[in-house]
């Protein structure tokens, strides 16, 4: 019996023992992360969560959904953004307010207004490269899930009756919270970065198991490439590869 419960134990050793040794090649994402010729950099963005868009609703976008619009001609990424600020009014409920940002070719945010305008008129939606059943562990995709270090159980997720009283059977509970070591293949280079990442098994986890949030978009005529982190109650990120 001791050695039944001992195993968990073991297992939760070597998954901190492997994050250790990752951590001396994978950087955070926050700190910035280099490879011979390239850099991967956070985009200082206004507004908490990213607008999601759709090609049929816009026949001039491609034949791709997703987050960011390209205008290849003047080399400008747009990306509309939204947020709940109060309101000046003297109800003082919050009011949305949306975002229309450029971003040019070195990161820099060079315009933002308050309305639409015909603002994505003339680019087309850019292609998420990650599938919806990506295969993390696939070490010969675009990005893949070197490791997943385990930070923090979440108990809750043992109750039984969790979810019971919501309509839709609540949204489903992921076991960890922790990081994901991925490693970003852009031109022949990796880039290594540590993100957080959460995952649904106990001690064993499929690709199928995580709940990851990344969105990538890649201009390699540009040499520029784009990961949005956008998760339900978070605050979405956007970050940039480009050269040195």
């Amino acid at each position: 019996m001791l050695v039944i419960l001992s195993i968990p134990c073991l297992l939760m050793l070597l998954n901190y023992l492997y994050s250790r040794h990752n951590d001396k090649t994978y950087t955070d994402i926050e700190k910035g992360v280099v490879s011979d010729n390239y850099t991967i950099e956070k985009i200082q963005v206004p507004g908490k969560k990213f607008e999601f868009h759709f090609s049929s609703s816009n026949p001039n976008a491609g034949e791709h959904n997703g987050y960011i619009y390209y205008d290849a001609l003047n080399k400008i990424a747009f990306l509309q953004t939204e947020e709940y600020m109060p309101s000046t009014s003297e109800s003082g409920s919050a009011e949305l307010y949306r975002h229309y940002l450029s971003i040019d070719s070195t990161g820099n945010v060079v315009s933002s207004q308050e309305k639409e305008g015909g603002f994505f008129e003339n680019a087309v939606l850019l292609k998420n490269e990650l599938k919806p059943f990506q295969k993390w562990s696939d070490s010969t995709e675009k990005i893949y899930l070197k490791h997943f270090g385990k930070r923090k159980f979440n108990f809750e997720c043992l109750n039984p009756f969790s979810g019971i009283g919501n309509p839709t059977g609540g949204s489903p509970c992921y076991i960890w919270d922790g990081d994901g070591y991925y490693t970003i293949v852009f031109k022949n280079e990796m880039l290594k970065i540590k993100m957080p990442c959460e995952s649904g098994a106990l001690f064993f986890s499929a690709d199928t198991d995580y709940r990851i949030g990344l969105y990538y978009y890649e201009r390699l005529e540009d040499d520029i490439a784009f990961l949005v982190y956008a998760k339900n109650y978070e605050q979405d990120q956007l970050y940039m590869i480009k050269r040195k």
